[in-house]
């Protein structure tokens, strides 16, 4: 076989015994690393130590792979989904684009939910805007089948501005979930503040607005009638209407109440008949 020593200098072509012998003296292993070629190759070596040194390589590689992996985010199995679900999703994809990978939107319709793609539009291109300081998009918003989906990739020099102003602020460059909608929460509410003083404002104006245009019109009816009535001649008005008197009926005679009392009409009151007489007999004629 074919000797390398431990600090990979050639020792040429030795019998294996030898090879065992030098290894052996050496305080180290034999160790074949090409198998296939005639003569094989061997070195000797520290086997653990090539074994640890090998590991650390294929973390390094895999992690180097990492960085080119799709992420998949579905939001929800169809439209019907809560805008506190969206953000947690939005949150999960920031995370993604922080750690370097590619991630890919998908919004599923259902039923009917087709009819109404614009609203699909309007979700996907919102999330673009609230991932915008981190990505940019790489296949825009695309529908196939009932399944809407778009890239985003990070971009590099966002990334690093990013993460500057996370360590320079204090905040962890990965900050979870929940802290993540927490402060998408305080941003609303800034924005909600903003809008109700634009409405106050607005409010006080409309009001003072409203408050002349009903003095005027005020104003002006009041104008208007007092210019009626100096105008008004004597025969506009009209003539007052005939008091008429209704004829005076008598009233009938009531009947007396004693005609219409119960006591009156009541079987008692009636004179009782005369009980039968008894029929007496006749005195027979005498037969003489």
């Amino acid at each position: 076989m074919r000797l390398l020593d431990a600090e990979g200098e050639m020792l040429g072509v030795v019998e294996l015994d030898e090879a065992k012998r030098r290894a052996y003296d050496s305080g180290l292993d034999l160790v074949e690393i090409s198998p296939d070629s005639r003569p094989p190759v061997c070195k000797i070596m520290d086997f653990g130590k090539f074994k640890y040194e090998q590991s650390k390589k294929e973390k390094a590689n895999k992690a180097k792979s990492k960085a080119s992996e799709m992420k998949e985010v579905r939001l929800g199995r169809s439209m019907k989904i809560d805008p506190h679900d969206v953000g947690i999703r939005v949150a999960q994809a920031r995370r993604f684009l922080i750690e370097g990978h590619r991630v890919q939107i998908i919004q599923n319709f259902r039923g009917r939910e087709m009819a109404f793609r614009s609203k699909g539009d309007d979700r996907m291109y919102d999330i673009i805007q609230r991932l915008s300081d981190l990505a940019k998009v790489e296949v825009p918003p695309r529908l196939n089948g009932r399944r809407m989906g778009m890239i985003l990739v990070p971009e590099k020099q966002k990334i690093e501005a990013y993460k500057k102003k996370m360590v320079a602020e204090g905040k962890p460059i990965l900050p979870t979930i929940p802290e993540q909608l927490a402060g998408f929460a305080h941003e609303d509410d800034d924005d909600d503040d903003d809008d109700l003083d634009g409405m106050d404002d607005g409010h006080d104006g409309g009001h003072e607005d409203m408050h002349e245009e009903m003095h005027g019109e005020a104003h002006g009816e009041m104008h208007a009638e007092m210019h009626t009535e100096a105008h008004a001649e004597p025969h506009d008005h009209a003539p007052e209407a005939e008091v008429v008197t209704p004829p005076i009926v008598p009233a009938k005679a009531a009947k007396s109440p004693a005609a219409k009392s119960p006591a009156a009409k009541s079987p008692a009151a009636k004179p009782k008949a005369a009980a039968p007489r008894a029929a007496t007999p006749r005195a027979a004629k005498s037969s003489e």
